[in-house]
């Protein structure tokens, strides 16, 4: 019994431990949705046209893929030493 105790605190640690960062990630990919959203409505008041663009959205995604795979490896990694 005392052993799922002690898991148990270990998952809560691990939680507070990381709180600030997750609320981070969840609010900035929400802005970020958010932001895509509205630059991509056809509205009166916006009246800038982003139909050429996708060349632009290819290059900055192929620029930016592999920085954020490397994050990604880097991130995978850490938490498995965290595991261990």
């Amino acid at each position: 019994m005392k052993k799922n105790t002690e898991e148990g605190h270990k998952k809560n640690a691990f939680f507070e431990d990381y709180k600030k960062e997750v609320f981070y990630l969840i609010g900035f990919s929400i802005f970020l949705f958010l932001i895509i959203f509205l630059v991509t409505r056809n509205v009166k008041w916006f009246s800038y046209s982003l139909l050429g663009l996708g060349e632009i959205g290819d290059a900055i995604g192929g620029i930016t893929a592999p920085f954020i795979n490397l994050l990604a490896a880097i991130l995978v990694y850490l938490h498995l030493l965290k595991l261990k």
